[in-house]
């Protein structure tokens, strides 16, 4: 993550803790990654695990279920 570094009056960069909501196979899932400078590099850790599963009802974090055909993926 980058940030441009603005010299407007009243802009401040923005230091702290930044929730990350990612859509996997498996459903959604939030990362907190902490934001300490203009730049930021964090790993975040997949959850969903490998399937052999030809097709997949995937959980969204709407509360829907949507069919997704995974033979395409390896």
């Amino acid at each position: 993550m980058k940030q441009e570094c603005l010299q407007q009056l009243g802009v401040r960069q923005y230091v702290g803790p930044l929730t990350v909501a990612l859509q996997e196979l498996d459903g959604t899932f939030k990362h907190v990654l902490q934001i300490e400078g203009t730049h930021a590099k964090a790993d975040i850790v997949c959850h969903s695990k490998s399937r052999r599963q030809k097709k997949k009802k995937i959980p969204l974090c709407t509360g829907e279920e949507v069919d997704m055909d995974l033979s395409v993926m390896e």
